[in-house]
């Protein structure tokens, strides 16, 4: 029997997914995801009920990196409904884990058992999401989420102060990538959107601090130069733009691959790099900003925020669309009001008629785009 989504055997919901040896939590009925750990439990034995049900959102064929995320369950290409039961007992699980740490490592003086600690609270939290007496409560599940995520954030703390430094900072990015990736991948926490999104924040964090020179206040600390201050401004601002073009590179990069997450079906992961390529996207370009006069910086703002708000129209994601577009509008009258200076009332309203009748100019366009877009998803299918 291949993995994948067949009738509910229990009759309880329209379909439950099969791992391909057993049946899982994940239910549907009417679009609607959510988890069923007592039908699990009456199917916890190999079956090969059902007929197949061809899913609404099949991913194409396409390189391994798509079938493997294919094959980790439905949370990739659509997530459970989120419940405030589960957050709350997310951050429990989170709160109590650094209390235990912070009384286990409680006068120590080196990082080696700060690492430890850290991979016994992952450990902990797999075995409450693993363990058959717990795993069926929500509440040890969702802790176990929670003190997992504090055991790699630990474990990496504890390697970037072993090592020390700016090797250190990266090294412990590095290791937070590792380690969430990982368990993200993994029997227990395996699926977990929040881990892979924070993978992707880490992945981020560690390439664009390889573009990051040390502070170059060290070059001229001592200087007795009466322009070493303006100089040490001036290698700052160097390092600030270099640091912003590279975070506006990655943000551009992650929302190609939001883009090619949302057209293969895999809304999960799309999730995680959206919020990931927003982040980036926006403060890159705000780094920028100095770099550029008035008018080229709110138009380098502008076209950021088009490309999150067409990504996001494309891919139905509100709040990128929204951010987007809000970008987008703001930066436009912004160049308008610093093109145009107005010094009047009458100043001030031709402005925003001018940015009105811009932005109203461009919806015909988009929407041009949208029903074009459309009829490709039609031809294709």
């Amino acid at each position: 029997m291949e993995a994948g989504w067949y009738p509910d055997p229990t009759g309880r919901f329209a379909r439950r997914y099969h791992d391909g040896a057993y049946w899982t939590e994940h239910v549907e009925t009417d679009g609607s995801v959510t988890a069923d750990f007592e039908g699990r439990t009456a199917l916890s034995v190999p079956s090969t009920l059902a007929p197949p049900v061809v899913e609404p959102s099949p991913p194409a064929a396409g390189p391994s990196l798509t079938e493997f995320a294919a094959g980790l369950g439905p949370e990739p290409r659509q997530r459970p409904a989120v419940h405030l039961s589960a957050v709350l007992a997310g951050f429990g699980g989170a709160f109590a884990a650094v209390g235990l740490l912070a009384l286990a490592a409680d006068g120590l003086d080196s990082s080696g058992p700060l690492i430890i600690l850290g991979l016994v609270a992952i450990g902990v939290g797999l075995a409450a999401r693993l363990a058959p007496a717990l795993n069926q409560h929500d509440f040890f599940r969702d802790a176990g989420t929670g003190a997992g995520l504090v055991g790699v954030f630990a474990t990496a703390a504890g390697f970037s102060a072993a090592t020390g430094g700016d090797s250190g900072v990266r090294l412990g990015y590095a290791a937070a990538a590792v380690l969430l990736f990982g368990l993200w991948a993994a029997p227990g926490y395996r699926e977990r959107p929040t881990f892979f999104g924070l993978g992707v924040s880490a992945l981020v964090a560690f390439v664009a601090d390889l573009f990051r020179d040390t502070d170059p206040y060290d070059d001229y600390y001592g200087s007795y130069d009466d322009d070493w201050f303006d100089e040490w401004l001036g290698d700052l601002g160097n390092v600030v733009t270099r640091t912003g073009a590279v975070y506006l590179v990655l943000g551009l990069l992650l929302l190609a691959l939001v883009l090619i997450a949302d057209r293969k079906g895999f809304h999960g992961l799309g999730t995680g790099l959206a919020v990931n390529a927003i982040a980036a996207s926006v403060v890159g370009a705000f780094m920028l900003l100095p770099r550029f006069n008035d008018v080229g910086g709110a138009f380098l703002v502008a076209l950021v925020g088009a490309g999150l708000g067409i990504v996001g129209a494309l891919g139905g994601r509100r709040a990128t669309t929204w951010i987007g577009g809000t970008l987008c509008s703001l930066a436009t009258l912004s160049a308008l009001a610093v093109m145009f200076e107005p010094t009047s009332t009458e100043g001030v309203a031709a402005v925003a008629f001018v940015a009105a009748a811009v932005l109203i100019g461009v919806v015909p366009l988009v929407r041009y785009v949208r029903a074009q877009q459309r009829a490709g998803d039609i031809a294709a299918d």
